[in-house]
C-alpha cells in the first residue's frame, strides 16, 4: 500500500466520500453530516461553495466586502464559515447575511438552502490547476505524505473509483453543471481565470447578483485590496491552524497555466482524455492558460 493510500485510509468516511479529519467529525460523522443537511439556512444567506483549492478564500473576501460595503480586510475566514469544520450552533447568532461555505458535493448541502433556491455563489476553476495546487498544499501537510512524488499523486487522481477528499472532482462538477440547468438564476458561477483576466466586470456582476450598489471608487478600491499580493501579505491566514508545523501553502502562486510547470506532456494528454470523456455533455468549460 502507498503512502498517500495509507494516509488517506486514517480520514473520516461518509456514503462514498471522505472527509478532512476535522474536530467536528470526530465523534460521529454521520450526525455531522445531517445536521449540515438539515441546516437552517435564512432566506438572506450566501451559500459559497467550491472544489478544494478553487479559490473560496478569495471569493469570501470579495463577497465580505460587497456585502459590507467596506473594503478593509475582514476578520471572517473560510474555516470560521466552513460547515464541516465549524460547530453549526456557532451561526446561530451570526447577522444577516451570513457567508456560509462548503467544500461537500451539493447532494449533502443544507436542503432548505437549496429548495427554496437561496442564493449560492459556486466558485470554479481549472482542474490542471487546481489538481497541482492541492498537490502543493498537501504535500508535506500529512503525515506520511512529506516526500509524495507528483507522478504518485497524480497517477492515483487518474484512477477512477478510488475515494478522495471530498469526492471526485468530475463528479462535483457534473452535479453543479446539472443544477446550473435547472436553477439558473439562484446559482451563480464565477471562474477563477475570469476573475484573474477581468476583475472589475467579474465583481460588478457579482455585486448586481448579491442585490448590492457600490460606485466605482469602491470597485477600484475592492481590486486592489484583493490582490493575490495584498492579501498574501494582510490577509490572516486560518489554514496554519490545522497543519501539523503551523504552515501554510495557501497563498503559494496564484497564476493561470502553473500546472504547465508540473504536468509531463503524456499527463497533459491522459489528463485531456478523462476531461474529455467525463466532461463532454457538461456546460462548464474551462480556461487552462
Amino acid at each position: 500500500m502507498d503512502k498517500l493510500v495509507s494516509t488517506v485510509s486514517k480520514i473520516p468516511y461518509y456514503q462514498g466520500i471522505l472527509l478532512p479529519a476535522y474536530p467536528e467529525f470526530a465523534n460521529d460523522v454521520e450526525k455531522k453530516m445531517l445536521d449540515i443537511k438539515n441546516f437552517e439556512s435564512r432566506k438572506s444567506d450566501i451559500l459559497l461553495c467550491s472544489s478544494m483549492k478553487s479559490g473560496s478564500h478569495w471569493l469570501l473576501e470579495i463577497i465580505s466586502m460587497l456585502l459590507s460595503g467596506s473594503c478593509d480586510v475582514t476578520k471572517e475566514t473560510v474555516l470560521s464559515s466552513n460547515l464541516e469544520y465549524t460547530g453549526l450552533a456557532a451561526f446561530e447568532d451570526r447577522p444577516d447575511p451570513r457567508i456560509i461555505h462548503s467544500h461537500l458535493p451539493l447532494k449533502f448541502l443544507p436542503e432548505k438552502h437549496l429548495e427554496n433556491s437561496y442564493k449560492t455563489v459556486l466558485v470554479l476553476r481549472n482542474p490542471k490547476d487546481r489538481l497541482a495546487s492541492y498537490y502543493f498544499a498537501i504535500l508535506g501537510k500529512m503525515p506520511g505524505l512529506e516526500n509524495l512524488k507528483w507522478s504518485d499523486y497524480f497517477n492515483r487522481n487518474m484512477q477512477e473509483g478510488v475515494p478522495r477528499v471530498y469526492g471526485d472532482w468530475f463528479d462535483y462538477t457534473l452535479e453543479w453543471s446539472t443544477a446550473l440547468k435547472t436553477n439558473p438564476k439562484n446559482i451563480f458561477p464565477i471562474f477563477y481565470e475570469d476573475l484573474k483576466k477581468n476583475f472589475a466586470v467579474n465583481v460588478r456582476k457579482l455585486g448586481e447578483f448579491l442585490c448590492v450598489e457600490r460606485d466605482d471608487l469602491f470597485y477600484s478600491e475592492i481590486e486592489q485590496k484583493c490582490s493575490f499580493e495584498y492579501m498574501k501579505q494582510n490577509k490572516a491566514d486560518d489554514l496554519v491552524a490545522i497543519d501539523p508545523k503551523g504552515q501554510s501553502t495557501l497563498y503559494r502562486k496564484g497564476e493561470i497555466g502553473d500546472w504547465k510547470n508540473i504536468f509531463t506532456v503524456a499527463q497533459n494528454e491522459q489528463f485531456d482524455e478523462l476531461l474529455h470523456r467525463k466532461m463532454s455533455d457538461s456546460m462548464i468549460h474551462f480556461q487552462f492558460e
